[in-house]
C-alpha cells in the first residue's frame, strides 16, 4: 500500500452551514479532514470498509451521546448512528501521535490485518463560531458490536495498585467497566488461536517503539456464542469475536478486544510523574499495611515505554494461557 509522501501531509477542509439564523447570518463551522487519502486507504484495505459503507455510517443519522467516558482524561464520546464507529474529542498534544507516527501506523495496520490497535477511520478537527480554537475528533471502530450482551467488559493495563479494583459500591453506582484486580478473581482465559497472543505481541512493541504508554486493552466477554468469530485474521468490516476454550477442552466463552487509548507519549511530564508516585507508593509500603498484590513495579501506571510494554504483556500471557 505505497501512498505518495503528499498523503500524509495533505488536509481537507470544508464549511458546514446550520439551517438556523442568528442575527441575520447563518451559523458555519469549518471542518478540516487531516490525511484523507491515507485514512481512506486504512479503511479499504486494512479494514475492509468501502467508502459508502462509512459514509453511510457515519452520515445518514445524526451522532449521539456526548457524555465523557469512565477514565480519567474527561474526553467526550459519541456514536455512529448504527453504532459501528465511536468518534472521541482528543487534546492537540495527542495529535502529535497522527503527525510523526501515522506513515509508520499506516505500514504495521497494512501488514498486520489482525492487529488489536485502534481501526482509526478519519482525524478531524470543528471549528465553531465564537469559540477560540479547534475541537480534535478521531473517528475509530467501536470493538463491542451493537446489540450484544456482555457478562463483563474489562479495562486491563497490567497495573494492580488499589485503583485499579471497582468495589460492588462503584458498580452500583453505574461503573460498567471493570479493572484488573477485579479480573484477576476469574479463571485466566484459553485462546483457541495461540496466534493472537503473537499478534499482540507486535502491537505492543509498535507501541513501545513509538512511546506510547497509558494503553489498556479493552475487553469484553459475550453472554453469547453464536458470532462471527476470529481465526487469527480480520481484515473485514466489523469487530470478530475471539472464541476461547474452557477447561474440558469444549468451546468457551466468545471475546471482544482490542488496545484503546494510544495517543499519549511519555512525555518529561509524565517522566516526573512516575518518579513521584513510585516515590509515594514506597512510602505507603513502609508506613501502612498494603496488600501484597502489587509493588511499585505494578502499581503505579506511568511507567517508561519499555517498562510499560513489559508489565502489560507480563500480564496478558498471565491471563491469557
Amino acid at each position: 500500500g505505497g501512498l505518495p509522501k503528499f498523503a500524509f501531509e495533505e488536509t481537507f477542509s470544508s464549511q458546514l452551514t446550520s439551517q438556523k439564523v442568528e442575527q441575520g447570518r447563518q451559523r458555519a463551522v469549518s471542518v478540516v479532514a487531516y490525511y484523507p487519502e491515507v485514512f481512506r486507504d486504512l479503511r479499504l484495505h486494512a479494514f475492509g470498509v468501502s467508502e459508502e459503507s462509512f459514509m453511510h455510517s457515519m452520515c445518514d443519522g445524526p451522532l449521539s451521546g456526548g457524555q465523557q467516558g469512565e477514565g480519567k482524561s474527561g474526553m467526550l464520546f459519541f456514536s455512529s448512528w448504527d453504532k459501528k464507529y465511536l468518534a472521541k474529542t482528543v487534546m492537540q498534544k495527542e495529535i502529535a501521535f497522527f503527525v510523526e507516527h501515522l506513515v509508520n501506523y499506516h505500514s504495521h495496520m497494512r501488514g498486520c490485518l489482525s492487529s488489536f490497535l485502534p481501526r482509526f477511520m478519519g482525524l478531524y478537527s470543528l471549528q465553531f463560531p465564537k469559540e477560540r480554537v479547534p475541537a480534535y475528533l478521531v473517528v475509530f471502530e467501536n470493538l463491542f458490536p451493537a446489540g450484544l450482551k456482555f457478562e463483563a467488559k474489562y479495562d486491563l493495563k497490567g497495573v494492580l495498585g488499589s485503583h485499579r479494583y471497582v468495589t460492588a459500591e462503584q458498580r452500583a453506582s453505574g461503573v460498567e467497566v471493570l479493572k484488573d484486580r477485579n479480573f484477576l478473581e476469574r479463571q485466566p482465559l484459553r485462546l483457541a488461536s495461540p496466534e493472537l497472543l503473537a499478534q499482540m505481541e507486535k502491537d505492543v512493541d509498535f507501541l513501545e517503539q513509538h512511546g506510547r504508554i497509558d494503553y489498556s486493552l479493552l475487553l469484553g466477554v459475550s453472554v453469547t456464542s453464536e458470532e462471527k468469530l476470529q481465526a487469527g485474521s480480520s481484515g473485514s468490516s466489523g469487530a470478530s469475536g475471539i472464541r476461547t476454550i474452557s477447561a474440558d477442552g469444549k468451546e468457551g466463552e466468545v471475546l471482544y478486544m482490542g488496545i484503546i487509548d494510544i495517543l499519549q507519549e511519555y512525555t518529561n511530564t509524565k517522566a516526573m510523574e512516575s518518579r513521584l508516585k513510585s516515590f509515594q507508593y514506597s512510602l505507603k509500603k513502609n508506613f501502612r499495611r498494603q496488600s501484597n498484590v502489587s509493588d511499585v513495579s505494578t502499581a503505579v501506571s506511568s511507567m517508561p515505554p519499555s517498562h510499560y510494554a513489559k508489565r502489560f504483556l507480563d500480564f496478558m500471557r498471565q491471563i491469557f494461557r
